[in-house]
């Protein structure tokens, strides 16, 4: 699978990808951290509470050295396992100009910063946030 810039509309409907978006997923229901070799770590947090809303929790990711490193120009990180070629595809979408919306899991990008390292952004998404906060 390989996904050029045009091919990011169809990330969404790959049966690869869904499976690497629903173990992460149930990893996180069940109180997990779910490690992706080369790309980082899923995880959950709990965001206190304000004025305006409730304590809630909610889904968080730590890029890996190996992806940082790469974000600075650096070698391509390298995956293993079942899901190597759709983290190979988020990789290389998150490092493209615009990121990417991965379905059901959230917005990853690579955000230059003027005078600094780029930041490896991740906003969990709506769906996948919603469901933690009910569990």
């Amino acid at each position: 699978m390989h996904m050029a810039k045009g091919k990011l509309e169809t990330f969404g409907n790959d049966a690869e990808l869904r499976a690497f978006v629903q173990e992460v997923t149930a990893t996180l229901l069940d109180g997990g951290r779910h490690q992706t070799p080369g790309l980082g770590t899923f995880s959950t947090c709990t965001r206190k509470a304000t004025s305006d809303r409730a304590a809630c929790k909610m889904a968080m990711f730590r890029a890996s050295t190996e992806l940082r490193e790469y974000a600075v120009g650096g070698p391509p990180p390298h995956g293993s396992g079942p899901h190597t070629e759709v983290v190979n595809c988020i990789i290389e979408a998150m490092c493209s100009e615009h990121g990417v919306d991965v379905p059901n899991l959230g917005r990853m990008a690579v955000v230059p910063v003027s005078g600094n390292k780029p930041k490896l952004i991740f906003h969990g998404a709506d769906e996948l946030n919603d469901v933690l906060m009910a569990s």
